[in-house]
């Protein structure tokens, strides 16, 4: 069954009627688009030049369509009335609602009463009368704005934005308000004698974004009132005055530029305060406080980048006291990078801020430059299948406000032939390592090192299926070094924290740099085994490393402590990992480093727990616990909770926690934390945090 009319504004008009239904086509004496009617009944009258259908009436004029119980079409006066269930959508996926409307002949101008507009996003708009001036813009008399669905038995979304003039620009993107109310559960709750927010579907546009409320003993209640300032999708600018009650205003940014050969992202604050010292007392005088980071790079060529990754802030508490940051170093780093197949360089400049009360910033070393290259052969290059040849240099130059000056040039070559015979595993390595070291200010000589080095690699892995069901794997690891040089006057600047554990047992050195090296033969030995299922899985290694000399350039004894890992996860749902080192003489723990999480819906708690002995940055034993919980109550509402304890000191170091809900059109999140260290500026005490995100306005 066919029902179908075609006409446009000046038409021709021919009508033939099939059983139960109508066809009728009108062709235009114009260029313009054809539109399609679809109908149950159809009557022309052709002294008045009026089409009227009913009954399931559906009218299509390129991307716009209407539905509606009944139209009529005045040829004369290129209108068309529609009532009864009347829908509209346009070309901008927006679908209209309204029982009369009243439209022009080419469904782009329309004017509505009793009307209500559904965007593509599902957000609604209502009000008592529109005009539609064209396909993109329109404005509405006594209406409302939510994206919240209107839940069984509410009479109100949980917020709207109502106002005597509410205009619609699909060009600009923008929906404004004249004289709105923004009211929660039909509530106002505040006046806005002007307001814009995009539209769903908008770009990037410029806008206030969402306030945030916070609070600590160190400046007060801040009030932080960000506006985005839009140049492009890609190019943005924000501003976000910080206003607090007991410290003076801060003026906080930031800046975002991404482009077809890289990006930018910039940001940082600035405020005037009083002085303080290094103590954290204020002094009568003023100074400027703030901080700036970012990060960027500029692809030059396919291989090559340049680029930069930086922190630095005025003062050691200015980050913490703000709540900016909580980190205790800064690196400010510029480089160019060059990756080529196998092989890279890194030339860079590197800077570093301590934020800890524990050093002096005049002894931070900074360097300028520091290069790196890798160079590697393809694979098989000796004949044999996986064998290579490798070099590696590095160079610095390091300098400092107080303190010694260092230069450093090392390279390392490397020869690498594995072999795989009957289950076995076999590597060999050879290396020469050399390097140059120059010590300004000190009565230390240069140094020119030669360090010849071989390597052997063996295991045997070993998997065995269950019978019931998974699998075994064993792997006895065995690795070998004989290298020479006996030189402990070299500078040490690149391995000053020196860990054994299970990842870096079996190589040659243990340090995380060069300047501090291995020497002597010495024997790596241990054993890994896992156990794999479909919903289980476990793994844990051994291993120790024991030295046929005392004298090694690492430790005093024969033997390295003993470390390990223990590792499981079970159904997704209970995930452990834990480490460990034993000292080999005194059989007491180095390390202990616990992390446990259980996620057993609708509850998550994670826990870690680490113990280190003498840490060597603070002399003395480090141990500390850290425990949160999640709890999702409902689909939208969740509570959350942590707490920190030095167990060393059987102290507090912090507690806090939160409730929040994520609904279909808001979020809410607010947070408490009580601190119990003070540092220097910085105050113990309690603050307080609330974030909101509104959707299609500022979303959390």
């Amino acid at each position: 069954m066919q029902r179908q009319l075609c006409y446009s504004s000046v038409f021709a008009l021919t009508l033939c009627m099939q059983v139960h239904a109508l066809k009728a086509n009108i062709s235009s004496l114009t260029k313009q688009e054809p539109v399609f009617i679809e109908s149950e009944n159809i009557d022309y009258d052709y002294k008045n030049e009026l089409v009227t259908a009913w009954g399931a009436v559906e009218i299509v004029k390129g991307q716009n369509v209407l539905f509606a119980d009944k139209i009529s079409y005045n040829r004369k006066l290129d209108k068309i009335y529609a009532s009864g269930q009347v829908a509209l959508s346009d070309n901008n996926g927006n679908v209209t609602f309204a029982d009369k409307i009243e439209l022009g002949g080419d469904l782009k101008q329309a004017i509505a009463s009793d009307f209500k507009l559904k965007l593509q996003d599902g957000s609604k708009l209502a009000a008592n009368k529109v005009e539609r001036i064209n396909e993109n813009k329109a404005s509405l008399d006594q209406a409302s704005y939510t994206p919240c669905k209107i839940c069984k038995g509410q009479n109100y979304p949980l917020w709207q934005i109502k106002a005597d003039k509410v205009s619609l620009d699909n060009v600009e993107q923008k929906i404004s308000y004249d004289n709105a109310y923004f009211e929660v559960f039909g509530v106002p709750v505040f006046y806005m004698p002007y307001f814009s927010h995009p539209t769903p579907d908008a770009d990037n546009k410029s806008g206030f974004l969402l306030p945030e409320i916070t609070s600590s003993k160190n400046f007060g209640t801040a009030f932080k009132v960000p506006y985005l300032f839009s140049f492009s999708n890609s190019h943005d600018l924000t501003l976000a005055p910080i206003f607090t009650t007991q410290d003076g205003p801060i003026l906080s940014g930031g800046y975002r530029y991404l482009f077809p050969q890289g990006e930018i992202e910039l940001s940082g604050s600035i405020k005037r305060s009083d002085k303080i010292d290094s103590q954290g007392n204020e002094l009568d005088e003023r100074e400027t406080r703030g901080h700036i980071e970012g990060e960027g790079h500029l692809n030059l060529t396919n291989n090559t980048v340049v680029g930069f990754d930086a922190a630095r802030a005025s003062d050691a508490t200015y980050l913490e006291r703000y709540k900016f940051s909580y980190d205790d170093t800064l690196t400010a780093r510029g480089y160019i990078e060059r990756i080529d197949e196998r092989d890279y360089t890194t030339i860079q400049a590197l800077a570093f801020q301590t934020l800890g009360s524990r050093f002096n910033q005049d002894y931070i070393p900074y360097a300028l430059p520091y290069t790196s290259s890798h160079f590697e052969s393809r694979s098989g290059i000796l004949g044999l299948e996986g064998s290579k040849i490798s070099a590696d240099i590095n160079n610095f130059i390091i300098q400092r406000d107080l303190g010694e000056q260092n230069k450093r040039a090392t390279i390392k070559s490397n020869v690498h032939i594995p072999y795989t015979f009957a289950g076995n595993l076999v590597e060999l390595n050879a290396n020469i390592f050399a390097g140059y070291y120059q010590l300004d200010g000190s009565d230390i000589d240069d140094e020119l090192i030669l360090k010849p080095e071989l390597n052997f690699n063996w295991s045997y892995p070993i998997y065995k299926p269950l019978q019931g069901g998974g699998k075994i794997y064993l792997e006895p690891i065995v690795a070998a070094f004989i290298s020479d040089n006996n030189n402990d006057n070299l500078v040490n600047e690149d391995s000053q924290d020196i860990e054994y554990n299970h990842i870096n047992i079996f190589d040659s050195s243990n340090a995380p740099g060069v300047d501090l090296q291995e020497y002597g033969s010495r024997v790596s030995y241990g054993l890994r085994v896992g156990y794999y299922d479909k919903d289980i899985t476990a793994t844990t290694t051994i291993g120790q490393k024991y030295y046929v000399k005392q004298d090694n350039g690492f430790v005093g004894d024969k033997d390295s402590e003993i470390v390990g890992n223990v590792s499981a996860k079970i159904y997704n749902s209970l995930k452990l990992d834990y480490n460990f080192s034993v000292d080999n003489e005194l059989a007491e723990f180095n390390k202990n480093s616990v992390k446990a999480s259980v996620d057993i819906s609708p509850l998550k708690i994670s826990a870690n727990y680490l113990y280190l002995n003498d840490n060597y940055l603070f002399n003395r034993d480090i141990e500390e616990a850290t425990l949160h919980g999640k709890l999702q109550v409902t689909d939208e509402w969740f509570v959350h909770s942590y707490a920190t304890r030095n167990l060393a000191d059987s102290q507090m170091v912090n507690y806090g926690g939160g409730i929040g809900y994520n609904g279909d059109c808001v979020s809410v999140i607010g947070s408490v934390r009580r601190e119990f260290v003070s540092d220097r500026d910085i105050k113990a005490g309690v603050s307080y945090d609330v974030r909101v995100g509104l959707k299609n306005l500022s979303d959390l």
